[in-house]
């Protein structure tokens, strides 16, 4: 687990921390070593720019991005090369799933300006770990 400093309430798994997305056990784990409620409120990853306001756990809809005011409740993006972002605002806190399609099409940019416009301006940012170079070579797609 990789927690930032000064953050009590935001993580990144690690591989050595199981399968968040099909092992419950795992989860439970995860969740009990936070002290958060091992339900939570997630998306559909599509690899786009949706950003989707959330106030109960449990799958969304389709989305790459999911953000709430609500205290006490679990946000999770699900990632294994891409990059998690967490950003949070004095009330509220929203997380991204950011593969390079998602970042090309302004996933991150989409929650920021979601949280803002609801009055939830994110003045602190967090990029979880993610795949570099040595273990992933891309196409010229990514570049343009």
């Amino acid at each position: 687990m990789i927690r930032p400093p000064g953050r009590d309430g935001v993580a990144f798994s690690e591989g050595s921390d199981g399968d968040m997305r099909h092992d419950e056990s795992a989860r439970s784990d995860f969740a009990r070593s936070l002290g958060i409620d091992d339900q939570w409120a997630t998306v559909r990853q599509v690899h786009g720019s949706q950003t989707l306001r959330v106030d109960s756990p449990g799958v969304a809809g389709d989305a790459d991005a999911v953000w709430t005011t609500l205290p006490h409740l679990p946000l999770a993006i699900l990632t294994a090369d891409c990059y998690g972002v967490v950003l949070t605002a004095p009330a509220a806190v929203g997380v991204a799933h950011g593969g390079w399609r998602g970042v090309a099409a302004d996933v991150v940019g989409g929650l920021r300006r979601a949280m803002t416009a609801a009055g939830h301006e994110p003045t602190w940012a967090a990029v979880g770990p993610g795949i570099g170079p040595c273990c992933f070579e891309v196409g010229p797609e990514v570049s343009e």
